[in-house]
Order: structure tokens, then C-alpha cells, then sequence
């Protein structure tokens, strides 16, 4: 079936879209899920715009603390008392990228493009993502403040890995940040539920599931298991506060007990999950570019549903599991996500193979072929450290730090980025600014690229001291490349509504 839209006026679609509700034309007052959608979108890339820099701050201390150029009252001090060091940076970026980054991205996102996809007007509770939207931004000051609250919120540190808040060692910053993951993790809970609503109730009469776009298909499942891992997030974060108030021991008698594992990142399905969406995005822009439908039908969105469930294998594993090198597919039954994951892909390129005289390359095609690539430097890491041996001591950590990167981190933003670029500007009647989008998505690429792959070399010098240097210099350009490219993302999805008018050729999407 065959969707043509063509650019309407503000007013004649905010009437049809919320019916009695009273549509603010002002941005900071708005419940039109395409300004909330945007500004939610946004702001995610400007906070992950920041954290990257910081990540790429704390990559290059390697090489500063070889040359003793950490130093108390440095900005990226030793670790005295009251210095702002350079491990509360790496336990802020670490412990935040995907609750104040990515999740928040996903929901945005989706709250835009899923309407749009399934020929809804507006989400089943637009009032509820506004709600959310600031609720993101007051959970996001929350948890910055915690940070900056004298030596920051104390953690438990195990093989040199952040996973756990330390409530035995409870100070003032323990409450801001236990406050800011209950607000986020709640505002998540609710933004998943409105898009499993929305496409429950909302989408064309007569459609059924298995035929809606694969980015909604996606978005459904997806948040779909969010519900599920969220719930069990914050129950944790719920016993972590008990002991917190009650000095109890609920959470802190076991390290391995089931909250710990909860509370730890890579042991959570989120760690492989938001790939799942930018696979969606996938389908759909290749299916868009060679005007055609995706091969195998209906078979993409099966895999995608397939992928979701393996998601929830990351629960099998045990905490002691993170000193492994390949994170976060550290066991038999994690990496089992590789399989659906590459069908999907032989799904895309069979797909642009077989229509490859209609491919028709725009903005969007440039992060969806980024995501490829970095899935594909994960994979080759895999082969890479089968045959060569990472140094002991810090080289481990910054391997994983390295791999980490490129799954949980550079491919769901790039593929992510695909999406907002591919559906946002279309869902204004609206082509994305062709230019600035394919800088911003190049940067990006090339950002997480760089930088994984000067870490992954660090992880391979026998001597930090001597070798580390000029390689730690590259990930800081890395990083600060990847921030500039989310940074110039969020400027141009802003300004979606002020991108050149689509023809009714570029609005056709094909379900």
C-alpha cells in the first residue's frame, strides 16, 4: 500500500490532529507530538553532544597520566578531595549515555515518525509526551547536579567497572542521583507505553501489524521490552533506595544477586535493545531509496520481533561476566542477537540489490550504511582479539571501553540518526536539508569510528607510558568530532520545518 502526503498548513492539521485539545503554536507550550517529538529529539543529542566531549576527555587521560600531567588541580584531577577527577567524568558519561542519551532519543524519535507512518494524526496521549519531554530535562539536571555535588555520588567499583551505587557510603549526591534514574526510568516506562498504544489504536483501519513500517514495527517491540526491563530497573533502583533510607542491605548483601545484575548495564537487554530500532529504520529507508518493498515481505519485521526476545538474554548472564573482553555479547546465548541482526541486513542489501537501478541516495542513506559500518568494526574487534592478546591491566578496560562504544553507543545513535533524518522533516511535509544533515551524520561516523579504533589500539600497547600518546590524541578527536556531529544533528532537526518543500514523489512511503 501506498502512502502520498503533501504539505498541509500548521492549522488545518493541528485541527484534525487533536480535535478538542487546544494546540499551542509555542514550542515550550505545545502537545503536537512533531514539536514535542523534535525538541525531545534534540535535546538528547545535545546532552549526548556533551557527554561525548567529556568521553573523549576522559579517553586522553590515558596518555596525560603517562606524561604525570594529572594533577589535583587540574580540571581533570587525581582524585583528591573536592577535585573534579577524571573518574567521576567516566562514571557520569558511563552510567548516563543510555538512560539520558539514547532512550530518550528512541522515544522522541518515535513519537514523530510512528504517527506519521501509521497514517495516525497524533499519539494516543499527546499531553503525556510533553510530560515526559520536560520530565527528561529536570531528570537530566538531576543527575548532571549529583555529579558536581562535592566528590559526586560514591559506586561500587569491580574489575575497574562502575555498575552499582554504593549506598553504604551514601552522601549528598546519592539522593540526586537515585532521584534523576527513578524520574528517567519512569518518563521511559510512560513514553513506551504511549507508542505501544498509539500503534494499537491508532493505526489505519484494517492494518494489521506485520504490514506496518518496519521503523514501527520496530518502535512497538522495542518498547515493548522496555516495559518489561524498565519495570524490573526500577524495582531495583526502588531497593536500592530502601537501603539508602533504611540502611538496609537489600541489594548490597550479594554482588551477584538479581538487583545488582539489574543495576549493571551490559547485563541488561538495553545494552543490545536500541540497535533495534535503527534496524528498523533500515528496512524502511532501503525499501524507500530503490522505491520497492523489502525482501521477504513480512519477513524483516519477523527478525526484528526475533531480535527483540534474544535482547532479553542478557539476563543470563552473571555479573562477573564483565571482566570478559567482548562486551556486551560476553556469552553463547548474548551473541545469539547476531543472528537476526544479519539477516536483517541481508534483508536490506538484497533488497538495494535487486532494485539497484532505482537507488535514489539522499541524506538519510548516509547513517544507515554508518550504523552498517560500525556493526561490522564490533564483529571484526570479535576476530581481532581472538588472535592477539590485549595487554593486561588498563588495555582491557579500554578495549571494552572500545567495543562498548561501537555497540551500545555509536550504532543505535547512527542508526537513530537515519531515522529522525529519514521520517522527521517528512512528517512537516518537508525534505531534510541535504547538506548540514549529511555533515552532521559524517561527522558522527567518523567520530565513533576513529575514536573506537584509537582505543582499540591502546588496548594493544605492552607499555601505556611510552606507546599510548599520539593514539589517545586520535580518540580525543574522535570523541569531539562524534559531539560535533550530534551537536550540528540536533541544530538541523530543529529546523526540519524550514527544509525545502518535499514533492509528493519524495512523500511517498511504501508499507
Amino acid at each position: 500500500m501506498t502512502l502520498t502526503a503533501s504539505p498541509s498548513s500548521t492549522s488545518a492539521v493541528d485541527r484534525a490532529a487533536f480535535g478538542d485539545l487546544e494546540v499551542s503554536q509555542s514550542w515550550f507550550a505545545s502537545v503536537d507530538h512533531r514539536v514535542v517529538g523534535r525538541l525531545l529529539t534534540s535535546a538528547a543529542l545535545l546532552v549526548g553532544a556533551a557527554g561525548l566531549a567529556l568521553w573523549a576527555l576522559v579517553a586522553n587521560k590515558f596518555d596525560a597520566a603517562a606524561r604525570g600531567a594529572l594533577t589535583t588541580s587540574s580540571f581533570l584531577g587525581a582524585g583528591s578531595e573536592g577535585g573534579f577527577a577524571w573518574e567521576r567524568i567516566e562514571r557520569a558519561v558511563q552510567g548516563g549515555l543510555s538512560p539520558f542519551v539514547i532512550l530518550p532519543l528512541f522515544i522522541g524519535i518515535a513519537s514523530v515518525a510512528v504517527p506519521h507512518q501509521i497514517g495516525a494524526t497524533r499519539l494516543a496521549f499527546p499531553r503525556l509526551q510533553a510530560f515526559v519531554l520536560w520530565g527528561y530535562l529536570t531528570a537530566t539536571a538531576l543527575y548532571v547536579t549529583s555529579y558536581a555535588v562535592g566528590d559526586g555520588p560514591p559506586q561500587i567499583n569491580l574489575f575497574g567497572k562502575y555498575f552499582l551505587i554504593d549506598v553504604a557510603a551514601s552522601n549528598r549526591a546519592t539522593g540526586l542521583q537515585l532521584g534523576s534514574l527513578l524520574l528517567v526510568t519512569i518518563l521511559t516506562l510512560l513514553g513506551a507505553t504511549n507508542i505501544v498504544a498509539t500503534i494499537a489504536t491508532q493505526r489505519r483501519i484494517g492494518q494489521r501489524l506485520s504490514k506496518i513500517g518496519s521503523f514501527s514495527f520496530a518502535a512497538l517491540v522495542t518498547s515493548g521490552v522496555l516495559l518489561v526491563s524498565c519495570s524490573v530497573f526500577l524495582a531495583g533502583l526502588g531497593l536500592l533506595t530502601i537501603d539508602r533510607v533504611f540502611d538496609a542491605t537489600v541489594t548490597l548483601g550479594e554482588f551477584g544477586s538479581i538487583w545488582s545484575h539489574a543495576l549493571w548495564f551490559p547485563g541488561r537487554p538495553e545494552a543490545l535493545l536500541m540497535i533495534l530500532p535503527g534496524l528498523g529504520a533500515l528496512v524502511d529507508i532501503s525499501a524507500a531509496k530503490v522505491n520497492a518493498k523489502p525482501v521477504g515481505g513480512v519477513l524483516a519485521n519477523a527478525l526484528l520481533g526475533a531480535f527483540a526476545m534474544l535482547t532479553f538474554t542478557a539476563w543470563a548472564s552473571d555479573t562477573w561476566i564483565q571482566s570478559h573482553l567482548i562486551q556486551p555479547t560476553s556469552t553463547l546465548q548474548s551473541a545469539l542477537v547476531a543472528i537476526p541482526l544479519g539477516l536483517v541486513l541481508l534483508v536490506v542489501l538484497g533488497t538495494i540489490a535487486t532494485n539497484a537501478t532505482n537507488l535514489k541516495a539522499d541524506a538519510s542513506l548516509l547513517p544507515a550504511v554508518g550504523m552498517i559500518v560500525l556493526v561490522l568494526l564490533a564483529v571484526a574487534s570479535v576476530a581481532v582479539v581472538a588472535i592477539k592478546d590485549v595487554a593486561t591491566g588498563g588495555g582491557i578496560e579500554v578495549w571494552q571501553f572500545s567495543q562498548m562504544s561501537l555497540l551500545t553507543v555509536g550504532a543505535p545513535i547512527l542508526g537513530l540518526l537515519a531515522a529522525a533524518i529519514e521520517f522527521i522533516p517528512r512528517s512537516l511535509g518537508r525534505k531534510a536539508a541535504t547538506g548540514p544533515a549529511s555533515l552532521a551524520s559524517l561527522a558522527a561516523l567518523g567520530g565513533f569510528a576513529i575514536g573506537a579504533l584509537a582505543l582499540a589500539g591502546i588496548a594493544f600497547q605492552k607499555n601505556l607510558d611510552k606507546s599510548a600518546g599520539a593514539l589517545s590524541v586520535i580518540a580525543l578527536i574522535g570523541g569531539l568530532l562524534a559531539a560535533a556531529g550530534l551537536a550540528l544533528s540536533a541544530l538541523t532537526i530543529l529546523g526540519a520545518n524550514r527544509g525545502p518543500l518535499a514533492t509528493s514523489d519524495s512523500l511517498e512511503a511504501t508499507n
